[in-house]
């Protein structure tokens, strides 16, 4: 979940009622704006814990709301669109709002009554549960990372947010240096952070600082705009720059020079765009040094707040910038084939300390530091201090919904109940290419462009076939392997429950031998501490989630099936008892999601979240873009550059949209140009 918690997860089926049934008017209606906002307003950020003013009950089974109609067919089929975007993720979303933002005509076909995906919620009895993950980075005001905030802005939206002054609060295992286990808080103060893990961890003072701080260096003011071409930096120091809103005192830096800083600043002026193009370019310092040097020249974070975000595979765009900044651009070339477990043991050696930096990978990759890229870490551990972590009033399903709505303003199409079966494909080979897309009623929608949010699994074997895998997708499916699913307990719970002081996201391992197995490692999401009006007074919503795999559910009968979810959930719910005493007790409603559930209600193989490397990456390089080896067919998402999370397929969406309006001619382009430099990037990634 590059920027979310771990990656989402879908509420099950209780009894013979599938979970997110249920009309996409009431059982997901928001309450009135308005009324989110008095009732944001009014609550304190922690909220008092009441009793209820009903009886505790246990229900595993919560009643649906009546199925309200909901509207089909609006999306004509006679005429031919720029893109057809097959899913309503977010990754698909924010494709759809850059085009149409750009007078693109785009229609987008979802399977499923209401948009989001992952990103939905639904209600029960009052209370309203988000499907995922409930921690939301790209809301800030301030930075690069804000991308939520610019999706919603390019079709017109904006939605109020609750700040979270943590990340998270994790609690980890005993050990000989600390026999009763060790928590620590992720606060969004950087420096309160580094303080709180270095007193658990005095030792590694000097290690702490600097791996962090490899991460984020100081944000301070402009420098000169020259880099000595021998510096060398990873990038994840320039990324990490951007998180911290403060100055700090080079000091802290352990005698590094200020080349951290130079290199920020000559960031600065770049706007980020695409990474499928020419990175290095002038007359002293040709394209080959830049190709084959350790990496690509990558802006991965643009300073400069009121620039647009585009794709990161323009290279006209990146000639530019280059023919402005080589030196710059020639540095940070050199780090992206770098992994964060790299970086921590260059500066760390304690066995645990280097542990907590896998699970600060795995939270949101669902894979170790040594499987990280750097890159991708950086852009998490920045935004978290900058943008920070910041709640939507009303719940996270408000994010689609409102990005659907101004798409349909802007005069695109959003189809629900619209399930693709095929994406029709003219031509063979090197010249196959993607012309439409036919639904399971029969309809056939015709596009100039097709851009598929469904896994690649799904997109390639199960709407184009198998037998028509292209190289790239075969060698693809050398380097990753499907992401876990996850089993999800959505609770509604008495508010007397908590603790005072309780934090909203909280991770429990238990060990950290079994951290990467499946129910290994415990997230929690309480989001009605940000937000009370998601949940009934006196109560609060209670989602805990973890890792597992589809093959734990298969060839299981319904009543197996039903008892064995029950038993699964009353095993996690006693391990949360640990921290949280009398979570079941002051259980009101319960509901609980398997692999199996997602398969089918997220129509994802396997209820998997995109892919996972199956051997170390060569950094960030190893990951596919946008485009694929089928002409005018896209992935956008989790099976794309950066990966899972919920601001990180926002970031995939900005990309592929840029990407394509540069293929339909609606962007400028070079094209010799572009389609070298595409052919040498393939050539790099299907052999790394």
């Amino acid at each position: 979940m590059a920027s979310s918690l771990a990656v989402s997860v879908a509420p099950a089926a209780t009894g013979a009622r599938p979970p997110l049934q249920g009309g996409s008017r009431q059982l997901f209606a928001r309450p009135v704006r308005q009324q989110q906002l008095a009732a944001a307003a009014a609550a304190p950020r922690r909220r008092q814990q009441q009793q209820p003013q009903r009886p505790a009950r246990l229900a595993t089974t919560a009643a649906a709301a009546a199925e309200a109609p909901v509207k089909a067919g609006g999306a004509p089929t006679d005429i031919e669109y720029d893109a057809i975007i097959i899913g309503s993720g977010m990754g698909g979303l924010s494709t759809a709002a850059q085009m149409a933002a750009k007078g693109a005509k785009v229609v987008v076909l979802e399977k499923y009554l209401i948009p989001g995906g992952s990103a939905a919620h639904f209600e029960r009895q009052g209370f309203k549960f988000d499907v995922g993950s409930s921690m939301m980075f790209g809301f800030g005001d301030s930075g690069t990372t804000n991308l939520m905030m610019r999706a919603l802005a390019s079709v017109g939206k904006r939605l109020e947010t609750v700040p979270d002054p943590t990340q998270i609060h994790y609690h980890l295992p005993a050990s000989k240096a600390h026999p009763q286990g060790w928590q620590v808080k992720v606060w969004r103060d950087y420096e309160r952070f580094i303080a709180d893990l270095t007193a658990l961890f005095p030792h590694e003072r000097e290690g702490i600082r600097k791996l962090y701080d490899e991460f984020w260096k100081a944000r301070g003011p402009c420098l000169r705009a020259l880099v000595d071409r021998n510096t060398c930096l990873p990038m994840g120091t320039v990324v990490s720059m951007h998180r911290f809103p403060d100055p700090i005192a080079w000091s802290h830096l352990t005698n590094q020079p200020p080349r951290a800083a130079q290199v920020f600043n000559l960031l600065n002026t770049l706007e980020i765009k695409s990474l499928r193009r020419p990175t290095c370019w002038s007359s002293d310092h040709p394209i080959v040094l830049g190709l084959f040097t350790p990496a690509f020249c990558l802006q991965v974070f643009n300073a400069l707040n009121t620039l647009e975000l585009k794709s990161l595979e323009e290279p006209r765009y990146l000639l530019e910038q280059f023919a402005a900044h080589p030196l710059a651009c020639l540095t940070l070339a050199s780090f992206v084939a770098t992994n964060t477990g790299d970086c921590a043991r260059r500066w760390i050696q304690d066995p645990e300390l280097l542990r907590f930096v896998d699970l600060e990978c795995f939270l949101w990759s669902t894979v170790n530091a040594d499987l990280t890229p750097m890159i991708n870490a950086g852009m998490v551990f920045c935004d978290r201090h900058y943008g920070g972590i910041n709640y939507p009033i009303g719940g996270v399903g408000a994010i689609p919904e409102a990005m659907a709505e101004g798409i349909q303003e802007l005069g695109s199409y959003i189809e629900y109940k619209a399930n693709v079966k095929e994406i029709l494909v003219e031509g063979s080979g090197e010249e196959a290419r993607a012309v439409g897309v036919r639904l399971a009623d029969g309809r056939v929608f015709r596009g100039k462009t097709v851009v598929s949010n469904a896994t690649r699994w799904d997109t390639f074997e199960g709407m184009i076939g198998e037998d028509k895998l292209p190289e790239s997708e075969r060698l693809f499916r050398q380097r990753y392997k499907k992401a876990p699913s996850f089993l999800s307990i959505h609770m509604g719970i008495k508010a007397d429950a908590l603790a005072p002081g309780s934090e909203c996201h909280q991770i429990i391992v238990e060990d950290w031998d079994k951290m990467e197995d499946p129910y290994g490692t415990l997230f929690v999401s309480i989001p009605s501490l940000l937000d009370p009006s998601i949940c009934p007074e006196g109560t609060h919503v209670f989602h805990a989630f973890t890792p597992d795999w589809i093959d734990n559910w298969s060839g299981l009968e319904r009543p197996e099936y039903e008892r064995k979810k029950e038993e699964v959930a009353d095993a996690i719910v006693a391990r949360l008892e640990k921290v949280f005493p009398g979570l079941k007790e002051a259980t009101i409603l319960r509901e609980v999601g398997t692999p199996r559930t997602h398969r089918r209600f997220l129509n994802r193989t396997d209820g998997s979240y995109g892919p996972i490397p199956a051997r170390r990456p060569l950094g960030m390089l190893s990951m596919p873009f946008n485009r694929t080896a089928v002409k005018g067919l896209y992935c956008v998402g989790d099976s794309t550059f950066p990966g899972q999370g919920v601001n990180a397929v926002v970031f995939s969406g900005f990309g592929c949209a840029h990407r394509v309006l540069c293929d339909l001619g609606k962007q400028p382009t070079i094209p010799l140009l572009d389609e070298g430099y595409n052919a040498m990037l393939a050539a790099v990634r299907d052999r790394s």
